[in-house]
């Protein structure tokens, strides 16, 4: 397997968390999890902030609250986007809650309702992001109609801030009308995001939403003096390639620039599509390899970085750090953000799904993520366990039909085959199955259109269409956007 692989530290994370915790109390912390936790893995994420004090958890998109669920997560979620009328049962079945700012969209909720107890709504005020949200006599409109419906709740009122991190006229302009329309409404409500929380204290109201500083970076630097917060993502890879060149040598793709003296360039095996920018290189980019900074020899490509090492005497296998700490070194996504006319939010996010998460816990890796959600070994029966890259894992006490609509297989509606149900726009229905049998466990793909690989070693095995493909202990299952390790019964 490749060695590269993000490294996400939930001891520091629960640190960060905890801390904000402290200092916006007695307002409540709802950690935001949207975009498979800013980059991080929603599940053990989302298990570590829980763990940490935050009381609610946020998504953006129906998928992301599905996959918490799966998960075994309990807590409240909300969706900060109004969903699709389509995707309202959907809504209903998850128990999430929705966000909700037009008329049409609450018709439909309150039409797709026939349980006992009634849905927890929120409703979004637009004060001045104008991207969505409520006018204040819609906002009066739909709260009214909540109200008086018994098959709803409002269990909140909220508002989003556009500039807390940089325009403090503005944010209290939308603190002022957010208090106008909610004056004496005795509704709970939310308006501060991470920059919000910390640098607004009277926007803090009964729940603050964290986001980026929860992954350990702040917003401004008028959030630094606040509170303590340490990034929780370290991104790192290995030597591959070792060559010595003489001076003026062009390494990479367009051969921008020439060696300034002979030297030795090392390959890396990450890239831009694993989310390191393509910019970089143009832009002083820099990696830590034995505790120092040395420089990109080239451009950034597909699959691989070149790095300017002089004449340290650096070895294939050498760790390489492109975000973290290394010895007394350091890079951050701010380094990155600042190189890139960005922010660290899109740096953490872009960090693709090819690089495998490893979740770090009292200082050694963890293969269940966090909290007590993880892994369901399926007992004493089970034949093995597959292990999930966002922390959970699953016994196998029978054969077991894998997709995203598992339960249309024949086998799984007889009660002949269990189902492992997943969220991967690149996963078929029915995509594949684990055949559980007393000489063994074996994989069959079921004509998935993507196709299903097992990685064992340094080799890929392509399945061929319903032919049976024997485990072994170890073996990593690719499909879609999935990450699954087959681990064997321990005898």
């Amino acid at each position: 397997m490749r060695p590269t692989w993000a490294e996400i530290d939930l001891d520091v994370l629960r640190g960060n968390v905890s801390r904000v915790v402290d200092v916006v109390a007695p307002s409540s912390v709802c950690a935001v999890v949207k975009a498979d936790a800013y980059g991080h893995g929603d599940v053990p994420v989302a298990e570590a902030a829980l763990d940490a004090g935050a009381t609610t958890l946020a998504v953006a998109l129906v998928e992301e609250g599905i996959r918490l669920r799966e998960a075994g997560i309990d807590a409240p979620i909300l969706l900060l986007s109004e969903p699709m009328v389509e995707d309202l049962p959907t809504v209903v079945r998850w128990r999430l809650i929705p966000t909700i700012y037009h008329e049409e969209t609450l018709d439909s909720l309150s039409d797709s309702l026939d349980q006992s107890e009634p849905l927890s709504v929120h409703i979004k005020l637009d004060t001045g992001m104008h991207r969505v949200g409520s006018t204040s006599a819609e906002m009066e409109r739909i709260k009214s109609r909540v109200v008086g419906d018994p098959k709803l709740s409002l269990g909140g009122i909220w508002t989003h801030f556009a500039v807390a991190d940089e325009d403090e006229d503005f944010t209290n302009t939308q603190i002022q009308r957010f208090r106008d329309a909610q004056d004496g409404s005795g509704v709970p409500t939310h308006l501060a995001n991470t920059a919000g929380a910390l640098a607004f204290p009277g926007a803090r109201a009964e729940m603050v939403r964290l986001g980026i500083g929860m992954y350990g970076y702040h917003p401004s630097e008028a959030t630094e003096g606040v509170v303590e917060l340490e990034p929780v993502m370290r991104l790192v890879s290995r030597v591959t390639h070792v060559a010595r060149h003489p001076a003026g040598t062009r390494p990479s793709y367009g051969r921008r620039r020439p060696l300034p003296s002979d030297a030795t360039v090392v390959t890396v095996p990450i890239g831009y599509a694993d989310g390191v920018p393509r910019i970089l290189s143009a832009r002083g980019g820099e990696v830590l390899i034995r505790g120092r900074r040395f420089a990109l020899a080239g451009t950034v490509t597909m699959d691989q970085i070149v790095v300017d090492v002089g004449d340290e005497p650096v070895e294939i296998g050498d760790e390489v750090v492109l975000l973290g700490t290394q010895g007394t070194e350091r890079i951050t996504a701010d380094d990155w953000a600042r190189a890139n006319d960005t922010i660290s939010y899109e740096i953490v996010c872009g960090v693709g799904p090819r690089v495998p998460r490893r979740y770090l816990e009292g200082g050694s890796v963890s293969t269940t993520g966090a909290g007590e959600h993880g892994v369901d070994t399926g007992g004493e029966g089970a034949a093995g366990v597959l292990l999930f890259d966002g922390g959970k894992g699953r016994g196998l006490t029978r054969t077991t039909v894998v997709g995203v609509s598992p339960h249309e297989s024949p086998a799984v509606r007889d009660g002949e085959a269990d189902a492992i149900e997943l969220t991967d726009d690149m996963v078929a229905a029915t995509h594949c199955v684990v055949v559980v049998e007393d000489d063994g466990v074996s994989l069959v793909d079921l004509a998935s259109p993507n196709g299903t690989v097992v990685s064992r070693g340094e080799d890929n095995h392509w399945l061929e269409s319903e032919r049976p493909f024997p485990l072994t202990d170890g073996d990593v299952l690719l499909l879609g956007r999935q990450r699954i390790t087959y681990r064997e019964k321990q005898t």
